[in-house]
């Protein structure tokens, strides 16, 4: 069998895309960086991680901790065990790198060749390192197909003509905003925009949509016309709907076939009994 590498950060894409490559008959050697970055979290935070990772060791066939800056490593280690292909899944604490990572010879060399250090520039530089080394990094989605919902409304809830209208203008929007990299969501009421996503994250936009617009708002959360489903995958998880479901709004709706709904059919279950429709959008009706 084949053998998988999977660079995982925090979160639960990791252990969904290891048990999603070991149903595809792969061995499954799993690099992790979250014990490196540890240290910046609260103790109770630290200790329900650390479970975590410990079932998440369960699933796979190797395990190894690594740190942010262990470049080198990761490719000797992947060398080691043949391995020709990997998925990078998973947050990454960008904050951790200012406290004392050590950066191998290889990571320090390889930034100081780039004129830009945002986080596109890196990405694209470690991937072809990765690719010159003979190893292909695939996309986030590669092992976790099941989870991305194709075009259609997919709730038993369907959007009024009116909420299409807010749809179809919140759409467009959300992706002018998300080609200037500001953000990828946006709420709309009544074809007038309510907040744009910046540096806050998908849910505290959708609660201060919801302050102006109160009841009935549209959240249309989408993906960079550009993004690189290798490095980075819209996710819509309990969390936000939970939040799109407190501020009592009518329509989630994001990218057909781009977007991962985690824990797909409890998710389009609950927004169901919720009342909330769920759209997933291919281009503008």
């Amino acid at each position: 069998m084949e053998t998988i590498g999977i660079i995982a950060g925090f979160g639960e894409l990791p252990s969904l895309c290891a048990q999603g490559a070991a149903a595809s008959g792969h061995t499954v050697a799993l690099f992790d960086l979250v014990p490196s970055q540890l240290f910046l979290l609260p103790q109770a935070q630290q200790e329900e991680i650390l479970l975590e990772r410990k079932a998440l060791k369960a699933v796979v066939d190797s395990y190894w901790e690594v740190g942010l800056g262990d470049f080198s490593r990761i490719i000797g280690l992947a060398h080691k065990l043949q391995i020709q292909q990997m998925v990078s899944v998973g947050k990454v604490r960008k904050d951790a790198l200012f406290h004392n990572q050590k950066l191998d010879q290889r990571l320090m060399e390889l930034l100081a060749s780039l004129p830009l250090h945002n986080d596109d520039a890196i990405q694209k530089a470690v991937v072809g390192e990765l690719e010159r080394e003979g190893i292909l990094v695939l996309s986030q989605l590669h092992f976790l197909r099941s989870s991305v919902p194709g075009p259609g409304v997919l709730t038993e809830h369907v959007p009024t003509p009116e909420l299409w209208q807010d749809l179809d203008y919140g759409y467009k929007l959300a992706k002018a905003v998300a080609g200037l990299d500001i953000g990828q969501t946006v709420v709309v009421k009544q074809r007038a925009v309510l907040a744009v996503e910046a540096l806050e994250g998908t849910d505290c936009t959708i609660r201060r949509g919801a302050e102006l617009g109160g009841e009935g708002t549209v959240v249309v959360k989408v993906s960079k016309p550009q993004q690189d489903p290798r490095f980075d995958i819209p996710v819509i998880g309990p969390d936000t709907l939970k939040t799109v479901i407190d501020v009592r709004a009518k329509v989630l709706a994001f990218d057909a076939n781009l977007t991962l709904l985690m824990h797909k059919e409890e998710l389009i279950a609950q927004a169901q009994n919720a009342g909330i429709c769920l759209v997933a959008m291919e281009g503008v009706k």
